[in-house]
């Protein structure tokens, strides 16, 4: 199972890549390293620094891997900051996203939702 992590050098992220890496999944990290490190990517990890908005690099990783899941923690997390610009932060919680399931697009099975 090849699982991309959105926000993959972040604390958040490393937790998520260091447990799935533990469990014998192959974790593909993407992170552009505004707010993350570099270090925190486990080594067992492959890593992109490219940012998750941008169309030509999640090409180049959908091409290169085939991804069974995302799991999108990028983005910057800070209310007072959202309050004075929410721009920003719909592009990252919402526009992205979005154009990311597109791309999944050509492997329906790769993309699964669920609700309860």
């Amino acid at each position: 199972m090849h699982v991309l992590i959105t926000g993959g050098a972040g604390y958040i992220g490393r937790i998520c890549s260091e447990l799935l890496v533990s469990a014998g999944v192959n974790v593909i990290a993407l992170d552009n390293l505004s707010e993350g490190h570099r270090g925190a990517v486990p080594p067992q990890a492959l890593f992109y620094e490219a940012d998750f908005g941008n169309p030509v690099a999640l090409d180049e990783i959908f091409r290169r891997h085939r991804i069974d899941a995302v799991i999108h923690f990028a983005g910057e997390a800070l209310v007072e900051k959202s309050m004075k610009d929410p721009s920003p932060f719909y592009e990252t919680w919402a526009y992205f996203p979005r154009n990311s399931c597109l791309t999944l697009e050509p492997a329906p099975s790769a993309l699964t939702m669920r609700s309860r």
